[in-house]
C-alpha cells in the first residue's frame, strides 16, 4: 500500500543527490553489515527515499518538498531505526539550518539509547561527518551552524519545547495517544520544508492512534503513506506472501519459516507480516495440534538430575500448580502437581500440604523453587523460615512474564516439550486454555479468557512459564533468607 506520486526532473535530481550523500558518508551499524556503505535497495528507493525527498518543485531556486508528513510501515527486522537515523543525518547535513533542531523520538528510554548509539556510530565511521558533527553525551551538534540532533524517549513533555526541522517518530504503535505526534507537528507549522516521519510496525489492535493515523494520512495531500505488509485477504502460511512483504535482501525465506513455526499466529501476523491482527484481542497460545503432539511424547523427567519447580496459584479461587521442568539436550521434560478442588467446607487449599510437598521435593533433590513472592508471600516465607527452603523470585510483571510466556509457548510449538505421563494432564489442559495478549513494549504473555466461574484456568501454564524462565536465567541459590529476605530475583 502506497500513496501515488510522480517525481519531476528536479525532484529526481534532488533524491539522487541525497542518495549519493547517504552512500558516500553513511555506513551500516548493525551485525554483519557493520561498516558497509548504506546503499539503498530498490524497494527502499522507490517507496521511501524518492517519494519523501524527491516529490516537490523548485521555488526561488530552492526545492520545496510536497510531503511534510510520512508514514512508513515496515515488518520487524525491516531496518526501521537504521533507516530513520540515516535519513535524518542526510537531511540535516544536506540542508544546513542555523540552530536547526532534528530529533528521533523512540518508543522508550532504552530504545532511545539504542537509536543514539546507532547515530553516534554512523557519524564516527565517516571522517567528514565526524568533522562536521560533534557527538556529546546525549546530543549531536553541528560545529558550524549549531544545529542539534537529539534522540528522545516517547514523552509529550520532552517534545513540546522543540520546533523540529525534521522529526522521526519510531515505533508509533506503542503510543497511547496522538499527543506526541501532534506536539511535533504543531511545532513545525512555520518551518519551511519541515518533515515529520512516523516509522513503525503494525499495532496489536485495529484501533488506536496508529490505526487512526493510517486512515487520516491516506487522505492528506501533504502526507506520504507506504505500508509494507500483508493484505487482509492474504494467507499467513503462503510463502509468496512472506516474500512480498519481506523484500529485504537480509531476510531469508528460511528465517521467515522459522518465525512461522516458532511464534504464535498473532505474533507472526503482526511482526513478520506487518498486518494488524484480524482477530480482536487474543489468540490461542499454543495450537491444539502442537499440544497434542507434545502430550504423546513421554516425559523423560529424572528427579536425580537438575530441575526447577515453578509455582503459581492462589489459596482460593484459582488452581494451585507446581510444575517441574528439566532440560535434556534440546528437549524439555515436565512433571506437575495441580490442586484445583479446595475442600467445600473452607473453600481454601491446604497451604501446609503444599508447603510440605515443596519441602520434601527440595530435601530430596535440591531444585530451584521459583515463584512470585508478591503473590505468594506467605508460602515463600514459610518455605524459608519453617523448612529452610530458599526461593527464586520471578515476578509476574510484563517485563518477566512476556519472555517467560514465550519460552513455554515456543517449547510446545516447536514440539520440544515432552508432556506425556508425569501427571501432566492438568498442565496440558491449562496450556490449551491459555491465550496470548499483547503487552507493549515487552511482547505477549499468557492470559485466560472469561471471568468468575467461567474463567478458564491457566495456573499450571503460568507455573511452567515461571519454571522455564528460572531454568534459563538463574543458577542455584546459595544465600540465606537473612541475607536476601528469602528471595533471589530473576531479571533479564
Amino acid at each position: 500500500m502506497a500513496t501515488s506520486t510522480r517525481l519531476s526532473k528536479s525532484g529526481r535530481r534532488q533524491a539522487k543527490a541525497y542518495e549519493l550523500f547517504l552512500g558516500l558518508h553513511c555506513r551500516h551499524v548493525d551485525n554483519e553489515f557493520y561498516g558497509e556503505p548504506f546503499l539503498l535497495e530498490p524497494w527502499q528507493r522507490a517507496n521511501i527515499w524518492n517519494p519523501i525527498l524527491g516529490t516537490g518543485r523548485m521555488e526561488k531556486g530552492r526545492f520545496r518538498r510536497r510531503f511534510r508528513r510520512a508514514l512508513i510501515g515496515l515488518p520487524r527486522d525491516g531496518g526501521k531505526t537504521e533507516t530513520a537515523v540515516g535519513l535524518l543525518l542526510t537531511i540535516a547535513s544536506m540542508e544546513p539550518v542555523h540552530q536547526g533542531e532534528y530529533g528521533v523520538i523512540a518508543s522508550s528510554k532504552p530504545q532511545a539509547g539504542k537509536a543514539f548509539r546507532k547515530l553516534k556510530s554512523m557519524i564516527m565511521q565517516d571522517p567528514d561527518l565526524s568533522a562536521a558533527w560533534e557527538v556529546l553525551t546525549d546530543t549531536v551538534v553541528h560545529r558550524e551552524t549549531g544545529a542539534l540532533i537529539m534522540v528522545l524517549p516517547y514523552s509529550e513533555a520532552a517534545t513540546q519545547s522543540y520546533h523540529f526541522n525534521v522529526a522521526i517518530i519510531d515505533e508509533y504503535h506503542v503510543h497511547k495517544s496522538a499527543a506526541v505526534l501532534e506536539a511535533v507537528i504543531s511545532g513545525q507549522k512555520s518551518i519551511t520544508n519541515a518533515l515529520c516521519i512516523v516509522i513503525t510496525t503494525a499495532g496489536p489492535h485495529r484501533e488506536g492512534p496508529l490505526w487512526d493515523l493510517i486512515a487520516q494520512w491516506e487522505k492528506d495531500p501533504a502526507a506520504w503513506v507506504y505500508w509494507l505488509g500483508a493484505k487482509d485477504s492474504d494467507r499467513i502460511d503462503d510463502p509468496a506472501v512472506w516474500r512480498r512483504v519481506s523484500p529485504m535482501s537480509w531476510v531469508a525465506i528460511d528465517d521467515i519459516e522459522d518465525q512461522f513455526t516458532s511464534t504464535s499466529r498473532r505474533s507472526f501476523e503482526r511482526y513478520t507480516l506487518n498486518r494488524f491482527p484480524l482477530t480482536r484481542d487474543t489468540s490461542q497460545a499454543v495450537p491444539a495440534r502442537a499440544l497434542a503432539k507434545c502430550a504423546r511424547q513421554e516425559s523423560q523427567f529424572d528427579p536425580h538430575k537438575p530441575f526447577v519447580v515453578g509455582i503459581d496459584g492462589a489459596q482460593s479461587g484459582d488452581a494451585f500448580a507446581l510444575v517441574f521442568a528439566q532440560r535434556d539436550g534440546e528437549w524439555l521434560d515436565f512433571r506437575s502437581h495441580v490442586f484445583d478442588e479446595p475442600p467445600e467446607e473452607t473453600g481454601f487449599y491446604d497451604l501446609t500440604q503444599i508447603e510440605e510437598l515443596v519441602a520434601e521435593t527440595y530435601a530430596k533433590h535440591g531444585p530451584l523453587i521459583a515463584l512470585d513472592p508478591s503473590r505468594l508471600l506467605l508460602l515463600a516465607q514459610h518455605l524459608d523460615t519453617e523448612y529452610d527452603v530458599p526461593v527464586v523470585a520471578v515476578r509476574q510483571d510484563n517485563k518477566s512474564m512476556c519472555p517467560a510466556s514465550a519460552l513455554i509457548v515456543n517449547a510446545v510449538r516447536s514440539g520440544k516439550a515432552r508432556l506425556g505421563g508425569g501427571g501432566c494432564e492438568k498442565l496440558i489442559e491449562h496450556l490449551g486454555n491459555a491465550v496470548l495478549v499483547s503487552k507493549e513494549p515487552w511482547g505477549e504473555r499468557l492470559s485466560s479468557e472469561g471471568s468468575g466461574r467461567s474463567k478458564r484456568r491457566i495456573d499450571a501454564a503460568i507455573a511452567a512459564a515461571i519454571a522455564l524462565y528460572a531454568l534459563e536465567t538463574q543458577d542455584a541459590p546459595h544465600t540465606s533468607f537473612a541475607e536476601t529476605g528469602g528471595f533471589h530475583s530473576v531479571s533479564l
